[in-house]
């Protein structure tokens, strides 16, 4: 692990290879805080292009041609070391180990596999620190390519974690078969979201106190089509409304504010949100700045337990 003085001086390139997204952050360690470098989004879609629990040649073909992409990036800004992690699509999928193995041979590192609540609490800790200053309690909700992780605590302290597998993508294959969309695929995302919910309710209340900060691709969508900071049931209740009365395919969707590459993520990724929102009673939702990616750095530069695998040294390649 870096020394305290190497973190101050060099970056490190953090790589989270979501189910849909691989996110590189390049940042340094300033004055106990993050400072970012530079920040690079690819849509790879490594769970759209499995096939049941097999990770294709396609699939394989997108992560490593991504990887490979970013580690010329890392290499560019001098950064001391790449730490990559593989979520939902990478713990799931039967054959990984050999895309994890050429993964890291690309990247000069070994990648690690987070299991969901380690993911769940890096997640967290993003968001804890990042909003340091506030003294309310936190609900953190994540809705990713292929989980989705809840989590609630108060500063540093974790009073609750959960990772299920409900994401927009696997949603997508569920729900939304050959891209139809219309109420009754909807409504069926939802009420199969909500089943799966609703047990776990009463682990996560919120209450007037309660801070709700919504992570990732999806939240940050949803709030960017509806141009609001605070978004409320009936926000998504209307955005719904109006989705299904212009489209009647995922591919169609476009809205000002939408990146073209998540127009089919937009239909599952919103039912699972007000899945959320009815299962946990939530009555607004902010969108987070951070998320895992800015966990594992912070994690990273701690050097403390927050990274919950060891990372192994330099592969010799």
């Amino acid at each position: 692990m870096a020394s305290p003085a190497q973190s101050l001086s060099a970056p490190i390139a953090v790589i989270d290879m979501g189910s849909n997204s691989f996110h590189l952050l390049v940042t340094r360690w300033r004055h106990g805080a993050l400072q970012p470098v530079t920040a690079e989004v690819e849509r790879v879609q490594t769970a759209l292009l499995m096939e049941g629990s097999c990770l294709t040649g396609p699939a394989r073909e997108r992560v490593l041609a991504c990887l490979g992409r970013f580690r010329r990036l890392a290499d560019r800004h001098g950064c001391e070391r790449i730490v990559a992690v593989g979520t939902a699509a990478m713990r799931q999928a039967s054959n990984a180990d050999a895309l994890l193995q050429a993964a890291g041979n690309v990247l000069g590192w070994p990648v690690a596999v987070l299991g969901g609540r380690d993911e769940a609490r890096l997640i967290y800790q993003a968001v804890a620190t990042h909003y340091a200053g506030t003294s309310r309690e936190l609900l953190v909700l994540d809705i990713g390519g292929g989980s989705t992780e809840m989590i609630l605590g108060r500063g540093e302290s974790i009073e609750a974690l959960e990772s299920v597998a409900l994401g927009c993508v696997s949603s997508l294959k569920q729900h939304f078969n050959n891209g139809r969309l219309d109420r009754g695929r909807f409504d069926a995302c939802v009420r199969s979201a909500v089943d799966i919910l609703q047990p776990l309710a009463c682990r996560f209340p919120n209450g007037p106190d309660t801070r709700v900060m919504g992570c990732s691709g999806t939240a940050q969508a949803v709030a960017a089509v509806l141009g609001i900071d605070g978004v409320k049931r009936i926000h998504l209740d209307e955005l719904r409304d109006r989705m299904l009365a212009q489209f009647s395919s995922t591919e169609q969707v476009t809205f000002p504010g939408l990146d073209h590459s998540r127009s089919s993520l937009l239909a599952p990724g919103l039912a699972l949100l007000t899945a959320l929102f009815e299962a946990l009673s939530i009555e607004t939702m902010e969108a987070a700045d951070v998320a895992l990616r800015e966990g594992v750095a912070i994690a990273w530069f701690r050097g403390d337990s927050g990274l919950p695998v060891e990372l192994p040294r330099r592969i010799a390649v």
